[in-house]
């Protein structure tokens, strides 16, 4: 079954891993797959439990087709929009599914709960440079961010906390936009 997404996963030359559950030396270890695994609505339902805010459309309809975690064979940069001189690492999309080898739950709690990344931004990708996520509410859902713990600044004044930075930098208006946005490096 194609999707508007084949183009771009074939253009990027990804590939997808999950854990492999054969009993080996290498136990725990990651299996490459030539493609992903469909995901049905009941996962998609799973992972909004822990959400403020349902996934975007874009973003939703990626995973139900590529919702394994994705990796490149080459290097990938990501062009931003408002800064064109700026390219980004985009090192592998995070995978919904427990056995994902880099799944996004507990990517999302840890950084919400440790890090004070706010609830909602939710994981999508992995870069040198941080998180991209994308936004589940507010007036920029569906857009995309770069977000890095070392960004996020907060002052105490008068004994309460106050968010002086949330840690994100703009890249896309929306899920697609992002992904036409990564190319590969020769």
């Amino acid at each position: 079954m194609s999707n508007k997404y084949d183009d771009a996963m074939k253009r990027l030359e990804a590939g997808f891993l999950l854990r492999s559950s054969r009993r080996s030396k290498k136990r725990g270890t990651c299996q490459r797959y030539d493609s992903a695994l469909p995901l049905t609505e009941h996962d998609l339902l799973q992972l909004e439990t822990i959400l403020p805010d349902p996934i975007p459309d874009g973003y939703r309809h990626f995973l139900q087709f590529y919702g394994d975690a994705c990796w490149r064979s080459r290097q990938w940069k990501c062009l931003l929009i408002d800064e064109p001189d700026i390219t980004l690492n985009v090192s592998y999309f995070f995978g919904i599914r427990e056995n994902s080898c880099y799944p996004l739950r507990p990517e999302y709690e840890n950084n919400v709960v440790q890090h004070d990344m706010l609830p909602r931004l939710l994981p999508i990708a992995q870069g040198d440079g941080g998180t991209y996520c994308i936004s589940l509410s507010g007036d920029d859902r569906g857009q995309v961010f770069s977000w890095h713990t070392d960004d996020v600044g907060q002052e105490v004044l008068d004994g309460e906390t106050v968010v002086i930075s949330d840690g994100t930098c703009f890249v896309a208006y929306s899920f697609d936009e992002f992904l036409h946005q990564i190319y590969l490096i020769d």
